[in-house]
């Protein structure tokens, strides 16, 4: 199996601990401005790959007991990404979403 494989294997093993779809309703969270430009800062980073609408990004966030540990998840997969992909001016759109998904893939812990 090559390495593009395994990784990509990994990626969809840890795609299902994430729900579908959220049901609709009020979130537990209320979310600061700072919290939403920070959303906004890594999402741009990562807009190649994670195309989840901004509202629905919000929401989520808001549905979740400490955004900011969450929040500070995806700044450090975006900051990784950045790192790596500046380690290779040259990386296509195969390799740009091989390196986004090890490092999703190794930023969630296994259930």
């Amino acid at each position: 199996m090559s390495n593009l494989s395994r990784i990509t294997a990994f990626f969809e093993e840890r795609r299902s601990l994430f729900p579908k779809k959220f049901k609709p309703g009020r979130g537990c969270s209320p979310l600061r401005q700072a919290q939403i430009d920070r959303i906004r800062a890594f999402k741009a980073i990562l807009k190649e790959h994670e195309t989840t609408p901004l509202e629905t990004t919000l929401d989520n966030f808001r549905r979740d007991r400490d955004p900011n540990k969450e929040i500070q998840v995806w700044e450090h997969i975006a900051r990784v990404y950045q790192l790596e992909l500046a380690a290779r001016p040259n990386a296509d759109a195969t390799e740009r979403a091989l390196v986004y998904k090890a490092i999703f893939a190794c930023s969630f812990p296994p259930r």
